[in-house]
């Protein structure tokens, strides 16, 4: 018997230069995670071949089930064939910061991704910025 979930959570992206910019409430599931990945596919293509980051805006508690968490590592090792180069994470209205980051670290890590937390979207792309340039 297969079983048919639908999205939990909410993701949109858009491209701002040589930066995807993932905005999002969690917690997320990998059906959520695979429709924006399908949604946002012509705009990732437009950043392959180059060197290009990701700046993810999450609200609430930024958690992925397990499910998820391993679909995104995936994503992310794929990506970074195409030119991804590193990931700012801004975390907004978090009940629980500290797990967040720890969840959120330990998914990253496992990516092998380079990452960092950020208080403000300004800080995040100025990192993001300085990181692509140097690639």
């Amino acid at each position: 018997m297969a079983w048919s979930f639908s999205e939990h959570g909410k993701l949109h992206a858009y491209v701002d230069d040589n930066i995807l910019v993932v905005e999002g409430e969690g917690p997320w599931n990998s059906e959520q995670l695979e429709k924006t990945t399908r949604d946002a596919r012509s705009t990732l293509e437009a950043l392959y071949g180059k060197p290009w980051g990701v700046m993810t805006v999450m609200r609430g508690d930024a958690v992925y089930i397990p499910e998820a968490a391993e679909s995104l590592v995936k994503l992310i090792r794929r990506e970074k064939h195409k030119g991804r180069q590193c990931t700012a994470i801004v975390l907004k209205d978090c009940a629980k910061p500290v797990f967040c980051r720890q969840h959120l670290s330990a998914i990253y890590t496992e990516a092998e991704e380079n990452f960092a937390f950020f208080e403000t979207e300004d800080e995040a792309k100025s990192w993001l910025t300085e990181h692509i340039h140097s690639a």
